[in-house]
């Protein structure tokens, strides 16, 4: 590396990693780098564009930061659009004619939109998520695992609402922190092991505001729909993506405000 950078070839251009949002950040630095070389810019949302579809993380969930092979192939197509365009910028149009959907789809927006009420969204980034994953059947175990948890959180959520007496919907992440997820994880009136025990407030309270707007009779059933689910992922269908796809679809249509 150190000869590449002595010879030109090489740049550093910092550090290109995933927000907790799932956003890209340090492009910029690589976009400009990559209109010195080829003397063509990028809009912004081209460039937003052209990364959801080349970049992937490294795989470990600890180090949000864009795996090398994945950045390589960014700036080869920043290049092959630079080529195609020849002077000027390049739009977001042309990436989305031009570059293939290779991109990582962030299980965490998955399920925030699927605990939004937002079935579309979620079920387009699922079918993403498989379609993108070098592995489709340890992507689509990996994340029917945390779609189960993010279920069996909903269940008891719905059923420790009206036993703790703590209200629901309220929005503001702060104030439920100090006032409400204390009561959610403490003791329960009847001893034993509480369920939310230990979770990490920001998932408790997307839990907490998706089981705000779960009736009764669906918070009862969903351990059920998460178990045929998972019968049918073992084997009783030839289409497991379906099987998933199902109960998203089934859930997200209960949560839709």
């Amino acid at each position: 590396v150190e000869r590449l950078r002595a010879a030109g070839a090489a740049v550093d251009v910092g550090r290109v990693a995933a927000d907790r949002g799932g956003a890209w950040q340090g492009l910029a630095a690589v976009a400009a780098e990559l209109e010195r070389e080829t003397g063509v810019a990028i809009a912004q949302d081209a460039l937003s564009e052209l990364a959801r579809r080349t970049l992937r993380q490294r795989g470990d969930w600890r180090d949000r930061a864009a795996d090398a092979a994945s950045t390589g192939r960014l700036a080869a197509e920043y290049r092959k659009l630079a080529a195609l365009v020849g002077r000027g910028t390049i739009r977001r149009r042309q990436v989305e004619e031009t570059v293939a959907d290779r991109g990582e789809e962030d299980v965490w927006q998955i399920l925030g939109a699927l605990g939004d009420g937002r079935g579309g969204e979620a079920l387009s980034r699922f079918r993403r998520l498989i379609a993108g994953a070098e592995d489709a059947l340890r992507a689509r175990l990996g994340f029917f695992a945390l779609l189960a948890t993010f279920c069996r959180h909903l269940t008891a959520v719905a059923g420790l609402l009206p036993v703790l007496g703590v209200p629901p919907g309220e929005r503001s992440y702060p104030r439920f922190k100090s006032r409400l997820a204390p009561r959610l994880q403490g003791a329960l009136p009847g001893g034993g092991d509480n369920p939310l025990a230990g979770l990490n407030p920001f998932r408790l309270h997307r839990a907490y505001l998706a089981a705000s707007r779960l009736s009764p009779a669906v918070a009862a059933r969903l351990p059920w729909l998460v178990l045929e689910t998972e019968m049918r992922l073992k084997g009783e269908s030839r289409d497991p993506d379906a099987a998933i796809a199902q109960l998203i679809a089934r859930l997200a249509s209960a949560l839709r405000a």
